[in-house]
């Protein structure tokens, strides 16, 4: 639902704010959406499940992160977000806002490559992200987690996957397969957030850090940035549901990096699929069809 408000935001903006052509002004037309993506989506949240109106402007002066942590708890609190908090969020923005060739940055280019505005691009992109084995990773992750009391019902919970052949989420990644650079430094933050927020939860980074043991242990497999900055989002007061979304605020500049990048030298991107169905079969004209009996007299020949 959170995703799909940003996506129908976006394609919104898409009509209010129309791309020209030229596209001058399309690295604006991206830094605009990151900018304003957490009004639309706190905007609706608060009114949708507090009935309220909320003012979504803040500071000038705030970074995007703190803009999202002030709008969040707008609706009953207008306090500053915790130093750490903000600098935890801004850091998660850094490390997911470009990744390559992943789904939805290919979804962009492939829309993009046909010459249709930047927003139609960055739509296509959303809604690829969407799916749970690109942008969910994060929040199943927490999912999993907050289910999990103490260590032995996280062993007990391990072993049962393990025994049903499913997949811990946030483990494991297609690139990094000796592990992921950027988790690394997102668990130094959900560490330091375990210690000092005012949102800490130390039992449940322990469990999660000894989920990670395990995996990497017994399964070797090693946390990608969805599990530390699940962890790290939980300690923040971020509800699990917003998780995405972030992912989307930040992922908006790569998106956008690649759209400016595909158009400069634009080529259609058409792949080619190979048949693996059944092989050629003759195909006989009407005339030699009604020659032939049909099935139900070949049935009925058989009697």
């Amino acid at each position: 639902m959170t995703q799909d408000v940003l996506r129908t935001g976006c394609s919104v903006m898409g009509m209010l704010e129309q791309e020209r052509v030229p596209p001058e002004q399309q690295a604006k037309i991206g830094v605009r959406l990151i900018g304003i993506y957490s009004s639309i989506l706190f905007y609706w949240y608060h009114y949708a499940h507090h009935g309220i109106r909320i003012c979504e402007e803040t500071d000038p002066a705030d970074s995007v992160a703190a803009h999202f942590l002030k709008l969040l708890n707008r609706h009953d609190s207008l306090a500053e977000p915790h130093p750490l908090e903000v600098k935890t969020v801004d850091v998660s923005l850094i490390l997911y806002a470009e990744h390559e060739f992943n789904a939805s940055t290919f979804a962009a280019r492939v829309t993009a490559a046909t010459r249709s505005d930047i927003y139609s691009a960055i739509c296509s992109a959303i809604g690829t992200l969407k799916g749970p084995l690109h942008g969910g990773a994060n929040e199943a992750a927490m999912m999993f987690l907050q289910e999990l009391r103490d260590l032995q019902h996280a062993n007990e919970a391990l072993e049962s996957i393990w025994r049903r052949h499913d997949r811990v989420m946030g483990f494991g990644h297609r690139v990094y397969k000796q592990g992921d650079p950027r988790s690394h430094l997102m668990m130094k933050f959900a560490l330091d957030l375990a210690e000092n927020a005012p949102k800490k939860d130390p039992n449940l980074v322990r469990i999660a850090q000894h989920i990670a043991e395990r995996m990497e242990k017994e399964k070797h497999l090693a946390a990608n940035v969805d599990f530390p900055c699940a962890i790290a989002y939980h300690q923040c007061g971020i509800p699990t549901d917003f998780y995405t979304p972030l992912f989307v605020l930040a992922r908006t500049a790569g998106w956008t990096a690649h759209i400016i990048e595909q158009r400069a030298n634009n080529r259609l991107i058409r792949p080619l699929s190979h048949y693996v169905g059944p092989p050629v079969r003759s195909f006989p004209s009407i005339e030699e069809r009604e020659k032939e009996p049909s099935r139900a007299e070949q049935f009925d020949s058989r009697l």
